[in-house]
């Protein structure tokens, strides 16, 4: 029988685990974001053919900057050993995809229907998705730990 004190101090370290991992998810989502911002703004700012297509511009450096948020959190944040590559970086990618519709959107919504810059409404979008893709890859993404076969279905 486990005792309430037994019981505390686990939730207590089960919760300290699950604040390390954000704090690791944040650090990791601060690599990335250097990665998407300075893709778009080098996309947007120093090529002609991308100054005015900064959704087009914002959708090339999502990509970028997934590739490499895919491997920083799969080794890092989540220390993922599941074999399946492939079926973790489609939920990623699955979950990804929600986010740069919401980011999409509320670029659109700031930059065209209330007329505010494009870079802080970036700012704003991408905070906006913070907590939904940390609970969203740890619970999905990367929440099987078993290793499984290629022909696992997703």
């Amino acid at each position: 029988m486990v005792s309430t004190v037994d019981q505390k101090s686990n939730n207590a370290a089960g919760a300290a685990q699950h604040v390390r991992q954000f704090v690791t998810y944040c650090a990791v989502g601060g690599v990335n974001t250097v990665v998407d911002f300075g893709t778009y703004f080098i996309l947007t700012r120093m090529f002609l053919f991308w100054s005015g297509r900064f959704l087009a511009a914002n959708v090339v450096a999502f990509f970028v900057a997934n590739i490499c948020s895919f491997f920083l959190n799969r080794s890092f944040t989540f220390k993922s050993n599941n074999k399946n590559v492939r079926k973790q970086y489609i939920r990623f990618v699955i979950v990804s995809l929600g986010y740069i519709a919401l980011v999409q959107l509320l670029l659109y919504i700031g930059v065209i229907v209330l007329g505010f810059g494009d870079l802080i409404v970036k700012v704003f979008a991408t905070a906006v998705g913070l907590v939904w893709n940390f609970f969203a890859h740890k619970f999905w993404s990367f929440g099987d730990t078993r290793e499984q076969s290629d022909a696992d279905t997703i």
